[in-house]
């Protein structure tokens, strides 16, 4: 296993990471059928997978791990680019939502920060 890489930056590559890959899902809206009997749906074509990734970073300084941080976070744009997994999977057009650090903590003589990264797969 490898660490996972966005937009071929290795920006998680400091710590442990682990990607979870959602399923699939249709997008859809319910309505009611004209005689009132059960429910019918409209098809709004496939929804892009959603994966959740999570991790330590891990630096020698707080600066050095701050830096990481802000490296990251400049990713939180809206711009679908290309997320490989820790098993090397592609998954393509994936944007970015939400990256989640905790508080920065001692690890022995370095500093580790925890987070959760929140993806959204898009169409091209």
């Amino acid at each position: 296993m490898t660490s996972p890489t966005y937009d071929g930056q290795a920006l998680f590559a400091s710590g442990p990471t682990h990607c979870e890959v959602g399923g699939a899902a249709l997008a859809f809206a319910e309505h009611q059928p004209l005689h009132g009997q059960g429910s019918g749906l409209f098809s709004q074509g496939r929804q892009g997978r959603a994966i959740t990734q999570t991790g330590t970073l891990i630096a020698d300084t707080v600066d050095a791990l701050q830096q990481q941080i802000n490296a990251i976070e400049a990713y939180v744009d809206g711009t679908a680019r290309e997320l490989v997994d820790e098993r090397d999977r592609p998954w393509p057009n994936m944007v970015m939502l939400a990256f989640e650090p905790s508080v920065m903590r001692r690890l022995g003589v370095r500093w580790q920060v925890s987070y959760r990264v929140q993806y959204r797969q898009v169409r091209p």
